[in-house]
């Protein structure tokens, strides 16, 4: 049974349907293809070793986390500098973020993004050629399963300050270069 919580229904039972206030998909994109637009897109593509990012694949540090070794990188102004192998993604707090995700995998890869939520904007088989975006009531969600040999675009707005991960719910998978940091 839902029940009234400061004004919003809510429960705790996976059978009961509970509907949530309607948040709104940024807009179209790009913005307008003949100007140049200062908002991030990533093109992450699998393959079967390593997956890369923008071109770069994750490689772990020896003997310290990644994040810990960039924390003395942040200057004063909230600008830092990392190394590219570990894919640490600095995304302004006012800009939408677009992700563009190849799968040219025979696997399936279940992603993840943490202290987010993004609209999954484009799906469909092979490569993502520009085709069709969806920016009337895409799906919001925090996880989607990319299917072998297939492509996804998702779109989220940077603003929930912090690093948070976008990876690979398999485990190894994440070592093979399946994640990145955005911060």
């Amino acid at each position: 049974m839902a029940r009234l919580l400061n004004g919003t229904l809510a429960t705790l039972l996976p059978s009961v349907v509970v509907p949530r206030p309607m948040l709104s998909c940024p807009g179209a994109w790009p913005h307008d293809p003949q100007q140049p637009s200062s908002d991030p897109v990533f093109a992450y593509c699998i393959s079967k070793f390593p997956a890369f990012i923008n071109n770069t694949s994750w490689e772990p540090l020896k003997g310290i986390a990644s994040l810990f070794s960039h924390l003395g990188n942040v200057t004063t102004d909230g600008s830092a500098t990392f190394a590219d192998s570990q894919l640490i993604t600095t995304v302004n707090e006012q800009h939408v973020v677009q992700m563009v995700i190849d799968n040219l995998d025979d696997g399936d890869h279940p992603f993840h993004l943490h202290g987010q939520k993004f609209w999954i904007v484009g799906q469909g088989d092979g490569r993502f050629q520009g085709q069709t975006i969806n920016n009337t009531l895409p799906m919001l969600r925090d996880t989607l399963v990319i299917p072998a040999y297939t492509h996804a675009v998702l779109r989220f707005t940077g603003d929930n300050p912090g690093f948070w991960a976008f990876h690979c719910h398999i485990q190894w998978h994440m070592c093979a270069g399946h994640t990145v940091a955005i911060w």
